[in-house]
């Protein structure tokens, strides 16, 4: 065992043989022997060749017939090998349980007793610290065996694969129990578990989403499919079953009925030959749709005697989503609107037509009666009187020959009907016009009432402010602020004897003074250096 012949060990100290650390611990144990107990101890004693020996030493004092320790017998076991054994198995048991513990399963060792042998990382993360405890009592807080146990089937030689719900932690597991042969030959059960909590609660959340999807399809009031590239259908609602559509077969033969198909086509079907890539419908669009990766739109397809507004929509490579919504009724009434539309336009370009001839026919009988008239009075109230037609003619062809009848751009509509109306005067050449005007829009009656007024300002202004004519100058000033619009007008001509609109006996003055009651505003005059009208109001 060390490699010396006998004659080289007797009567040598056995400290010669042994290295500092082994010495020391004899030192220790000896006085023991002397005392007559018998002791085991581990050590190192060096071989000749200088390597060291592991030895387990059984040392039994000898005694005289005094009882007193005379010699000490002493046997040294080799245990080299075994201690390189156990280093290698606690070298592997360390990597066994590094690996467990590295693994994000649970798993554990459980005896035919119910004991738990052995519980990973995971698991005592999941259901903490355990002692000495039955699996039931560690995974269940259960007093007793869990009804649901399999422990006879795997120790039967049995693998079973099964689910359990933890009202211990509030997790679901996905569980693999296995029997496990022990070196002595009993069993033991291995199990593994796998956490499928958020599986769970994925598959809770898919399954609530398909059935919401597929309500949310089978609410809808059209046919909708899901096809396939060779133009299989996928799924559909039930309007689309009710129409004949059929899962797993051709979307051209249930949904379309072969009714649509080329003579190609038709003489593909004849020959046995469906399964052909292409065939389609005449309408079809989904070539389109895969090339540009994008939904395709064909609103108004003509089939079984109806009209569809046709969607194709890709889900993904080879999938794509179908509907045909039914416009057909749709259509009618949008015909039947467009006609109503037509007549009403007719009818008001009828009815412009009227208002414009009465007022041409009452601007006419005025110039009548101004031949016959002699009184100078008389003569001026009927001038004015065709001045204010003439003017109105103007006002109302502007306003209700636009496209809009409701709403009227203020901008647009004063910055034209400014210049008509002062074309009519012959001294328009000498008057200049300064405008400024924000672009809003506002009620037609409104429009038609301020262009009233706009017309009776400018009309006195021409006929009586500017008797001398140079540097004739007329400003209009229409601003919005929110809902608060402010309308001045001003010239710089003699300017008016009389701003009391209240007590002024003016036809002009009393028609603005209605008209801006009419519009729930309010007006002043002012005269310096000509003449400053004031208008406000709010609109709605």
């Amino acid at each position: 065992m060390l490699g010396y012949k006998k004659d080289e060990l007797i009567g040598k100290h056995i400290t010669n043989f042994v290295d500092a650390d082994t010495k020391l611990k004899f030192r220790k144990i000896f006085p023991e022997l002397l005392k007559g107990k018998t002791l085991h101890a581990e050590g190192t004693i060096l071989h000749k060749n200088g390597h060291k020996v592991n030895i387990l030493r059984a040392a039994q004092p000898i005694l005289n017939s005094n009882g007193e320790v005379e010699k000490v017998l002493a046997l040294n076991v080799d245990i080299t090998e075994r201690k390189k054994i156990k280093k290698q198995l606690i070298f592997e048991k360390e990597k066994l349980e590094n690996i467990f513990n590295s693994i994000e399963d649970g798993i554990t060792i459980i005896d035919q007793q119910f004991n738990v042998q052995y519980v990973n990382l995971k698991l005592l993360k999941d259901f903490g610290e355990y002692k000495e405890q039955k699996c039931y009592e560690y995974f269940h807080d259960r007093k007793n065996i869990c009804p649901w146990c399999k422990n006879e089937k795997v120790f039967n030689g049995e693998k079973v694969h099964w689910e359990f719900y933890s009202f211990k932690n509030r997790k679901s597991y996905d569980i693999i129990d296995t029997p496990l042969k022990n070196p002595d030959g009993s069993i033991s059960k291995l199990e593994i578990l796998r956490d499928i909590t958020d599986i769970k609660q994925a598959n809770k959340i898919i399954e609530k989403t398909q059935i919401l999807n597929n309500t949310l399809l089978n609410s809808m009031p059209y046919p909708i499919m899901m096809i396939n590239k060779k133009r299989k259908v996928v799924a559909a609602n039930k309007i689309a079953l009710d129409m004949g559509v059929i899962i797993n077969d051709y979307c051209w033969k249930g949904f379309g009925k072969c009714d649509f198909l080329t003579p190609a086509y038709e003489k593909l079907i004849k020959e046995g030959k469906s399964d052909t890539p292409g065939i389609q419908c005449n309408f079809c669009r989904v070539d389109e749709m895969f090339k540009k990766i994008e939904y395709t739109n064909d609103p108004c397809v003509k089939a079984f005697g109806r009209l569809w507004d046709t969607y194709w929509y890709p889900i993904d490579e080879n999938t794509y989503l179908h509907y045909a919504i039914d416009i057909t009724d749709r259509k009618k009434a949008e015909e039947k609107i467009n006609n109503l539309l037509k007549e009403k336009e007719i009818l008001l370009e009828e009815v412009h037509h009227r208002i414009k001839n009465n007022m041409s026919v009452m601007i006419s009988l005025l110039s009548l009666q101004l031949r016959e008239a002699k009184n100078p009075e008389v003569i001026s109230v009927f001038l004015d009187a065709k001045s204010r037609l003439e003017s109105m003619t103007v006002l109302y062809e502007k306003l209700y020959t636009s496209k809009n009848y409701l709403d009227v751009s203020i901008n647009e509509y004063f910055t034209k009907l400014t210049g008509e109306i002062i074309q009519t005067f012959p001294n328009h050449h000498f008057v200049k016009i300064e405008s400024k005007i924000d672009n809003f829009q506002i009620k037609t009656k409104v429009v038609f009432s301020l262009g009233i007024i706009l017309n009776e300002l400018l009309t006195n202004t021409m006929k009586y402010a500017f008797p001398k004519k140079k540097g004739a100058k007329i400003r209009i000033n229409i601003s919005k602020r929110k809902n608060h619009v402010m309308f001045i007008y001003e010239d710089n001509g003699i300017g008016v004897a009389d701003t009391n609109k209240n007590e002024s006996k003016g036809f002009g003055l009393f028609l603005i003074n209605m008209l801006v009651k009419q519009i729930s505003g309010e007006y002043k005059i002012l005269s310096e250096k000509g003449t400053k009208f004031i208008i406000e109001f709010d609109i709605k």
